[in-house]
């Protein structure tokens, strides 16, 4: 039985390539996961992918969330992306 997890969570590094990202949040919800969140620290954003095709924009200010995994979970995107002078 092939188990996957109902959150996961992917920091894109400096050099990643985004077709390869693109596959790997795809494989993730293929295979059974209810959200994947994306963190670009750079950027200091982040996008949430959600199984029914929906994508959360997360910008400074705002709450990461995973109802379908983790309900009543409200991460604050300030708490895990540090500002630039802090990273």
């Amino acid at each position: 039985m092939r188990c996957s997890p109902d959150l996961a969570v992917e920091i894109v590094s400096p050099n990643e390539v985004p077709a390869n990202l693109d596959d790997k949040v795809g494989n993730y919800l293929a295979s059974g996961t209810k959200t994947v969140w994306v963190l670009w620290p750079r950027r200091r954003h982040a996008l949430a992918y959600h199984r029914d095709g929906s994508v959360q924009h997360v910008m400074a200010g705002q709450f990461l969330e995973a109802p379908e995994a983790v309900p009543g979970a409200r991460v604050p995107i300030d708490e895990i992306l540090l500002p630039a002078d802090q990273a």
